[in-house]
């Protein structure tokens, strides 16, 4: 089973102290073989960088699977946030010339991006606003940022469209459709920001500012990404959009309430992928 890592990959070093951060739940359950997961796939890590493009992103990610895997090899991306933007570029890369991917399960995945990356939302929110645009900033963040998909079949619930949100690079990446067979999507609801079980203080507070902004995502959002963008809004059917009482953190095995949790989430992701 192959998986899908973010962050900048500056040096050694960090690339471990990212895999461990985002991934050590998964590896640490990996590694004592719940729901028979040692037993069943090999596992592999990929580290990209999130200060640049998607696009460019993604052509590193076919490349080497290209490099490793065959098409008689059954490869499934598991990948959080930016890492299923990462893989289904992948996925629709001219370079995927192997038909080397198998499936995809995104964990978070912003496929119609974040309100916090959009300018136009974040003008309302101050110094913190100013703050979140340094993040987003580089020209991996400026691909996080929201699209109202106006003019589609999918595009955002009239209640959830941002003036003059628009994203040129999602919006191509969303009109591609022919291996959208090949996704599953599991996205964060968070059912309370103060006092959610396990979440930290960053996901707390996205959660309240994304409840009391204009549009309003209140019950819809996992600190981060809306649950329209989570799910991909309704270019995926219900059977393949999972919803979870989590934030997004959560969402990649950490920082939950409690093991027994956190183990009972890890073994509903491992039985979709044992099912594709």
């Amino acid at each position: 089973m192959k998986k899908e890592i973010f962050e900048l990959p500056t040096t050694k070093a960090k690339k471990v102290a990212n895999i461990r951060k985002i991934w050590g739940d998964a590896l640490e359950m990996y590694s004592q073989n719940l729901f028979e997961t040692q037993t069943t796939y090999e596992f592999y890590t990929f580290t990209y960088r999130t200060s640049d493009y998607v696009e460019h992103n993604g052509r590193r990610l076919i490349d080497k699977l290209n490099s490793v895997f065959t098409p008689d090899d059954k490869v499934i991306l598991l990948a959080h946030s930016m890492g299923g933007l990462v893989a289904r570029s992948a996925l629709y890369h001219p370079n995927n010339t192997n038909d080397v991917i198998d499936f995809i399960v995104s964990l978070g995945t912003p496929y119609l991006g974040s309100p916090f990356a959009s300018p136009s939302y974040r003008k309302h929110l101050g110094a913190l606003g100013e703050l979140i645009g340094f993040v987003t900033g580089t020209a991996g963040g400026k691909d996080l940022a929201y699209t109202n998909a106006l003019g589609t079949s999918y595009q955002v619930p009239e209640s959830e469209i941002i003036p003059d949100a628009s994203n040129a690079y999602l919006e191509r990446l969303l009109s591609e459709s022919s291996k959208d067979s090949k996704v599953t999507a599991f996205y964060g609801e968070m059912s309370q920001c103060k006092g959610h079980p396990g979440s930290g203080t960053a996901f707390i507070i996205g959660c309240d500012i994304l409840k009391d902004e204009v549009p309003s995502f209140a019950g819809k959002n996992d600190g981060i990404v809306t649950s329209t963008s989570g799910k991909m809004s309704s270019k995926l059917p219900p059977e393949r959009q999972f919803v979870k009482d989590l934030d997004h953190y959560q969402l990649s095995f950490s920082s939950h309430a409690s093991v027994a949790s956190r183990n009972t989430y890890f073994g509903e992701v491992i039985a979709i992928i044992d099912s594709l």
